[in-house]
């Protein structure tokens, strides 16, 4: 009975994570905007503004470059999605993977060019 046990404890296990996993991306997804704002704050509450004319500065937060990023997402955010649905999801992973490539070797050529 030892045996029987063992072997069906590894397929209860996963059937119980094939349930609990909706809910697991649900609190991964609530933790990942908790975490990021506290970073924000973090980083608009610290001190060492050394400009200052940066009026456009929140503590280490640069407003400016902040409100580019959030114009630019809500602009190209509809066309990506349709784009993704058009395109083949061979070719998008294969696409995603040179960037990743073509990313990293950059990380890579800086950190040991330049001293990290």
């Amino acid at each position: 009975t030892q045996q029987v046990f063992s072997a069906l404890l590894p397929g209860a296990i996963g059937a119980s994570l094939l349930v609990a996993l909706p809910l697991a991306f649900c609190v991964a997804g609530a933790m990942g905007v908790l975490i990021a704002l506290s970073g924000a704050i973090g980083y608009a509450l610290g001190t060492g503004n050394t400009h200052a004319e940066a009026s456009w500065m929140l503590g280490h937060i640069d407003l400016y470059s902040g409100a580019l990023i959030v114009v630019g997402a809500i602009i190209c955010a509809p066309i990506g999605v349709k784009t993704a649905h058009r395109v083949a999801a061979g070719t998008l992973k294969r696409v995603f993977g040179l960037l990743l490539l073509g990313v990293s070797l950059r990380m890579a050529y800086t950190a040991f060019t330049l001293g990290g």
